[in-house]
């Protein structure tokens, strides 16, 4: 009667139905509640248990879950062996530890969700009635993930496992419903993350068909309505067409009139919310000033009816000040700054949603002088940026993190110049830009003060590293069909590891002296001594534009505004300088006439205010230095202003020849932690014959100069088939020095699949190389195209092949900034080694592969060599 009744309250949703279920139940067991009288008693309990958790899906109330997980829990310790409801015993636990994991945000419960979820599946078996469940709810576990990981393949996991539950789901069975619904859900977690608009029709689709199988009576109508209301809105910000807006309005509002007459209804915050974001959006395509005191009104019923403490509330609050700040007055401007303010103090909620009110508010703040609450949210965004860019995250899906936060650190930056704190200024730029590589570098770093003060942390810790450095390994990733479940499997691996990481650093920062271990280092221990050189970075924000010099023998930073240059403008050059590198102008704004000329406005508008603030330190008793390292940020990145200083020498015959170097950030120039290098030895890699490329007899020029000027002993060649990826891989690490000869390519879409061409045509990627351990490793020629170029959207993670190389431990590199001409590779390649190994040295200086670059690009240049062929040169590191 019980099982029958609660079959009535799943159809009908009438909680009268569940309250009757309840009391059969509870008389099935009367008087010994927690014994087992006979062996289907487990049966009875874990049924008591689906009422109590079914209750707290309509009322919330957190006693209902915890009763629930009571009865699920016992019922299975004591399940018989072959118990044929071991399967949903199993599944039910896990749903009760999803809801508490969802209440709570105890990733524990996450895990052991995991755990009992994937039983149920790899328990069950294929004709069994309750399969599609079982897959649906582990459907949910990995997208809950998602919603903390971003990870596509948790939401890749999750489409799976839904759309398997929908299959094997009759279409005359009421759970057809929620079957829909998550797999439409899928689709529009994907539209968000992709905007590709097939993803958005295949969600309206199946929430059409959803809300079109649901009785109107039903208690998940109104979410039915409100799903579907998503999708309209998604449809309208594509294709602009007010009809798909007006459906959804109408449909929320709908969807809120039913939920607000029910008193156990626990969401009705999330419904305001949608219709708040509908008005807004319907605002700003039409202007009406109606639809956005709608919008305002609603995301303050949408606040007034989630409880304080609620994860969802940060999101809420910073929709009700995304929306208040458009009202374009002074109220409006300090209610939006309250909103983002609180929600970043209620430190709860998605890390990534944090982050992004955080930004929000330094964003805002600024643009409306309030620059000390700008400097606020910008500290507090930084603080933020390692927990949303988490070391859990595969490569790929920490790229796709770092995007939401690709200007934070220059506008950061900016403020933080504004208001002359400076030394805050740089350690913005050092903390929130390259996060990948600093990440994977933190994992590489051997930790010795530890091992003295504790060896047992100490071996956790390289444990823990080496671990993490291999579930991050891009090649490691796992690509295949979720058709089958790891039952030892409790969730993410990384995941696990990540907060295991977590717990270890807790431990290790209780250690007399290591408080601070591996937190971001101030800008005294990024650059505890004075260089032979200066270093400008140089800050490109919306902002504005400044550098900041710390000039050879200091360590005190100052400030020189950049005026004459804004961040559009720098985009633009950049753009014209990628046209004219390859021969064709760039449709945009002011187009340039040769390379010359941008060369001109750089040094003009950048390069010269630089040059006469650092002789004004020398007049002022500073010692005097050619040697520059440049450090460009954000559009200035890929700007050639080593050419603009070269260009510039003939202009002006009595300027110094100053000797320019790029770093990818100041910690870059940190003394590397062995003390004695190795003796040196050179890997020479030519190839002139690759599959699918034209051919590069040149290179064969290149090694046979190598071969003529660098002792043979000294030298390990391979020439065209004797390298490959993995014959490679395999000498490098044991030479300290490599020169590559090759094809080199730049993918845009998948930075870390970049690479060096093999013969075969097979790559030496990006991600290969950043997963090498080269202790040795000190300097790298890189003789091919682009090995210089970033990623175009992240301009600040320096995901290029010569970073990648940096990154793997070597100290320095050459490299270039796009396509250079067969011809110069030779000739470059000659009279670098020659002037490093003149006189018939055997090992040569690392530091003096700057200077040799230099003469060899000053020997071009007289040669009448135009620029477009001298300028990509560019050394990087010591």
């Amino acid at each position: 009667l019980g099982h029958s009744i609660l079959q009535r309250y799943r159809e009908e949703g009438d909680l009268t139905l569940l309250t009757a279920a309840h009391r059969h139940f509870q008389q099935v067991i009367a008087g010994s509640p927690l014994a087992i009288p006979w062996p289907t008693w487990t049966m009875y309990l874990n049924n008591l248990g689906n009422t109590f958790q079914m209750s707290y899906e309509r009322t919330g109330f957190l006693s209902d879950l915890n009763a629930a997980l009571e009865f699920y829990d016992f019922s299975l310790k004591h399940s018989l062996p072959g118990d044929p409801n071991i399967a949903a015993y199993h599944d039910n636990l896990g749903v009760a530890r999803h809801y508490r994991f969802e209440r709570l945000g105890d990733p524990g419960d996450l895990e052991i969700a995991f755990l009992h979820k994937q039983l149920a599946v790899v328990k069950s078996q294929a004709s069994d009635l309750m399969r599609p469940r079982f897959l649906q709810d582990l459907g949910h576990a990995y997208m809950s993930r998602y919603a903390d990981s971003h990870a596509e393949a948790d939401l890749q996991a999750a489409m799976d496992y839904y759309e398997q539950a929908l299959k094997l789901t009759p279409d005359t069975h009421i759970d057809v419903i929620m079957r829909h619904n998550s797999v439409a859900n899928t689709y529009w977690k994907r539209y968000n993350r992709d905007h590709r608009l097939q993803d958005i029709e295949l969600a309206a689709k199946h929430w059409e068909t959803a809300l079109d199988k649901t009785p109107p009576s039903h208690h998940l109508a109104p979410a039915m309505r409100a799903n579907l209301a998503n999708a309209y809105q998604g449809l309208f910000s594509r294709t602009g067409e007010l009809e798909y807006m007006d459906k959804a309005i109408a449909y929320q509002k709908d969807a809120i009139e039913v939920v607000s007459q029910d008193p156990t209804e626990q969401e009705l915050y999330l419904y305001y919310g949608n219709l708040s974001y509908s008005y807004f959006a319907k605002y700003e395509k039409i202007g009406d000033r109606e639809d956005l005191n709608e919008a305002i009104a609603a995301q303050y019923q949408a606040i007034q009816h989630c409880p304080e403490g609620h994860p969802k509330l940060p999101w809420l609050l910073q929709r009700l000040g995304t929306v208040s700040i458009m009202q374009l007055i002074k109220a409006g401007l300090d209610e939006a700054l309250g909103c983002w303010k609180r929600a970043i103090e209620m430190n709860i909620g998605p890390p990534d949603i944090l982050l992004t009110t955080a930004i929000i508010l330094g964003d805002n703040a600024y643009i409306n002088g309030r620059y000390d609450i700008a400097m606020e949210g910008y500290i507090q965004a930084l603080k933020l940026l390692p927990r949303a860019v988490s070391i859990d995250l595969d490569l790929q899906d920490r790229r796709h993190a770092v995007e939401h936060a690709k200007d934070l650190a220059t506008n950061a930056a900016a403020c933080f110049i504004h208001l002359d704190q400076l030394s805050l200024a740089v350690e913005a730029l050092e903390h929130g830009r390259s996060i990948m590589f600093t990440q994977m570098l933190n994992l590489r770093s051997s930790f010795d003060e530890l091992e003295s003060a504790s060896p047992e942390l100490h071996a956790k810790l390289l444990q823990l590293s080496a671990q993490l450095r291999a579930v991050n390994n891009p090649q490691n990733t796992d690509t295949a069909p979720h058709a089958a479940v790891d039952s030892t499997d409790t969730g993410s691996p990384a995941m696990r590891l990540s907060r295991q990481w977590d717990m270890l650093m807790t431990d290790i920062r209780r250690l007399p002296g290591f408080s601070s271990f591996m937190e971001p280092p101030s800008l005294e221990q990024i650059f505890p001594e004075p260089k032979d050189g200066s270093v400008i970075i140089l800050n490109c924000s919306s902002h504005r534009c400044d550098a900041l010099i710390i000039p050879a023998g200091e360590t005190v930073v100052y400030a020189v505004p950049l005026r004459a240059i804004t961040k559009d403008r720098a985009l633009e050059l950049r753009q014209n300088v990628s046209g004219l590198a390859v021969g064709h102008m760039m449709r945009g704004k002011s187009p340039l006439r040769s390379l010359e000329d941008v060369l001109d406005e750089l040094w003009r508008n950048v390069v010269e205010p630089v040059i006469t603030a650092l002789h004004s330190l020398e007049v002022r008793g500073q010692p005097k230095s050619n040697r520059v390292w440049w450090c460009p940020t954000g559009a200035f990145t890929g700007l050639p202003f080593h050419a603009a200083l070269l260009y510039a020498g003939d202009k002006m015959p009595n300027m110094p020849q100053y000797i320019s170097s790029y770093i990818p950030s100041l910690s870059s120039l940190s003394p590397a932690e062995r003390a004695v290098f190795p003796d040196f030895k050179l890997l020479s890699v030519a190839i002139s014959q690759t599959k699918g490329y034209e051919p590069l007899p040149e290179t064969l020029t290149e090694a046979r100069y190598i071969h003529e000027i660098v002792p043979p002993d000294l030298q390990v060649s391979l020439i065209n088939e004797q390298a490959s990826t993995a014959s490679i891989t395999s000498v490098l690490p044991s030479c300290p020095w490599a020169h590559f000869s090759c094809h080199g390519v730049q993918e845009h879409a998948d930075p870390f699949k970049s690479g060096l061409l093999v013969p075969d045509g097979a790559r030496l990627h990006l991600s290969d190389l950043i997963s090498l351990s080269l202790p040795s490793a000190q300097f790298v020629f890189l003789s091919a195209c682009q090995t210089g170029l970033g990623d175009i959207q992240l301009l600040d993670e320096s995901l290029h092949l010569a970073g990648g190389f940096l990154f793997a431990g070597f100290r320095g590199a050459v490299a270039t900034l796009w396509s250079m001409d067969d011809a110069d590779g030779p000739v470059v390649t000659r009279e670098v080694y020659a002037y490093l190994f003149r006189g018939g040295r055997r090992t040569p200086d690392l530091k003096e592969v700057p200077l040799a670059l230099h003469r060899a690009v000053v020997m071009l240049r007289a040669r009448g060599i135009p620029a477009r062929r001298w300028v990509p040169f560019i050394h990087m590191g010591i």
